[in-house]
């Protein structure tokens, strides 16, 4: 941690905590960024703007597409690869920059891995069920079998018949299942 702000947080630390399950948490957005704009003497480079706080590369990374974004709106100037250094001559009252804007990609980035990650769970739930549903039944009209496995798995989540039908023909590949021959309609559990 920068000295400034070590400071700060041993006069954090000497205070008495009114109550014995008080806790101390941290919170800072791009505190590097921030104590790079407030301390700017000359210029810095990226590379040390890393060594000179101990971060992970997620955090560096959306450093630097807020760099990035100071440098569109003209705020910084980025004449070599990886140096920046401030304009002088910037002067602006209608410029806006949104510095959150990395943090978002970053957070629907996330949430599109949780969906898939709920997703993949839900296809195995499915198969789950068709397999525990057709061990008990023997043998089943497909239809029959989707509507089963719908009324089963509703109290969970609501399946899509597509998602249901693929998963049949997953277990069929995979030979938990087999058509019952001279019915095209009908599956039946292998043992």
């Amino acid at each position: 941690m920068e000295p400034s702000m070590t400071s700060s947080a041993d006069r954090f630390a000497q205070i008495p905590p009114k109550t014995a399950d008080l806790k101390e948490t941290w919170a800072f957005l791009n505190p590097g960024l921030d104590h790079f704009m407030s301390n700017l003497e000359a210029d810095l480079t990226f590379a040390n703007c890393t060594n000179l706080y101990t971060v992970t590369y997620n955090y560096c990374t959306s450093t630097k597409m807020v760099l990035a974004l100071l440098v569109k709106a003209k705020i910084l100037v980025n004449e070599e690869k990886d140096q920046y250094d401030l304009n002088p001559g910037f002067k602006s009252k209608k410029i806006q920059v949104n510095l959150n804007q990395p943090i978002k990609a970053e957070v629907k980035a996330e949430s599109s891995d949780v969906l898939k990650a709920v997703d993949e769970d839900r296809k195995y739930v499915i198969q789950a069920t068709i397999v525990r549903i057709m061990k008990a039944r023997k043998t089943m009209k497909d239809q029959a079998l989707i509507q089963e496995v719908i009324s089963q798995i509703s109290q969970r989540f609501a399946p899509k018949i597509p998602d249901i039908k693929k998963a049949v023909e997953t277990l069929l590949e995979q030979e938990y299942l087999e058509r019952v021959y001279g019915l095209k309609d009908t599956v039946a559990y292998v043992e």
